[in-house]
């Protein structure tokens, strides 16, 4: 593997096949991260602009953010508050799949913990989700996070979207 700050990767055929074709004139780079089960914590660290060993803290952050609000993203996610939560509880690498980022769901957390936009990309679904706890006056100078799911390799990565 190699650090993500200094040989960023470029656009790759087998990635791209994974995405949706409507995406693929606004990317710019695709950033592989390690597939060690961890790989949606990791990408969402190298967007949010962290080394992706960072991908724990992200993690723990994300584990408080639905704790301290249990009951408001119980009433979102409904049933699927419970399994996301314990998905937040597993440290280490390799990591099993039912500890896996759990997409969109994960986003919701992610959009209101950083206060951005997330997109998330794969050939069976795409979601955009905004922050609740932000106002329409927050997002004139939005961040945006895409984290695309390679369905065939089941990994995540990183996605830049062009301006």
């Amino acid at each position: 593997m190699f650090d993500l700050n200094e040989v960023p990767t470029t656009k790759s055929s087998s990635m791209l096949d994974n995405i949706p074709t409507l995406f693929h004139p606004y990317i710019s780079n695709i950033y592989n991260v390690i597939g060690d089960g961890n790989c949606g914590y990791r990408a969402l660290a190298v967007s949010l602009g962290f080394d992706q060993e960072y991908y724990e803290t992200i993690r723990q952050q994300m584990r408080d953010e639905l704790r301290s609000r249990y009951i408001i993203y119980e009433s979102i996610l409904g049933p699927e508050t419970e399994p996301l939560f314990q998905s937040l509880c597993f440290f280490g690498t390799p990591c099993p799949q039912e500890y896996w980022m759990k997409m969109p769901e994960a986003g919701v957390l992610i959009a209101n913990m950083y206060g951005v936009i997330v997109h998330s990309l794969s050939i069976s679904g795409c979601t955009t989700i905004f922050p609740f706890w932000n106002s329409p006056e927050e997002f004139q100078h939005h961040r945006v996070v895409t984290i695309a799911y390679l369905n065939v390799a089941r990994h995540f990565v990183m996605v830049e979207l062009q301006g």
